[in-house]
């Protein structure tokens, strides 16, 4: 079976962020002119089987590929010292808790909490979208956060604690329609 012919408009990502690059594209020979044109100008490292990039955790088996943040939602709840409670994998918001109560006192430090929400919206980013309601919810607050925020906030790392082996999952297709999944 021959290769398909690679099309000058050949599709091609490359992701880049400060000193870390990324590039994607279906074809070696695509990947090869591009990655020999950057090394002419730049001084690069190169890595063909990527695990990691920019945090997030890649992995590849049976056609698969699956990403996470295990790592990174590890280290931000021994950050905050939350510890694995009761097997609890229920949403943030399905619970009775309100973001929007505004009877306790505010957080100090708000960097504190802005750290945080960054964090969480980094994970919910690139591989945990089930949390995008309860962020949004809190994002409002990142100015002057109250008590009950930081606690939300706290919520919603537990909730990643123990459910940390979710993964995302991209698996290959010839189809180019466009599939959408919900839980809800």
């Amino acid at each position: 079976m021959s290769q398909p012919e690679i099309s000058k408009f050949s599709l091609t990502f490359l992701l880049l962020y400060v000193d870390d690059m990324l590039l994607v594209t279906k074809y070696k020979e695509v990947m090869s002119k591009v990655e020999n044109q950057l090394k002419q100008k730049f001084d690069l490292k190169t890595t063909h089987q990527v695990t990691e990039f920019l945090g997030l955790e890649i992995n590849r088996s049976e056609g698969l590929i699956r990403m996470s943040h295990e790592k990174k939602i590890l280290a931000l709840a021994e950050a905050l010292e939350v510890t694995l409670k009761e097997k609890e994998e229920t949403l943030p918001m399905k619970e009775h808790s309100d973001p929007d109560d505004t009877s306790s006192k505010e957080f100090h430090p708000i960097s504190l909490f802005q750290s945080v929400m960054g964090t969480l919206q980094h994970i919910c980013t690139h591989a945990r979208p089930d949390i995008a309601t309860a962020l949004n919810s809190l994002a409002k607050y990142q100015a002057k956060p109250l008590i009950s925020h930081y606690r939300f906030a706290r919520k919603c790392v537990n909730y990643l604690l123990n459910t940390k082996d979710w993964t995302m999952h991209y698996h290959p297709s010839s189809s180019r329609e466009l599939k959408q999944l919900c839980y809800a």
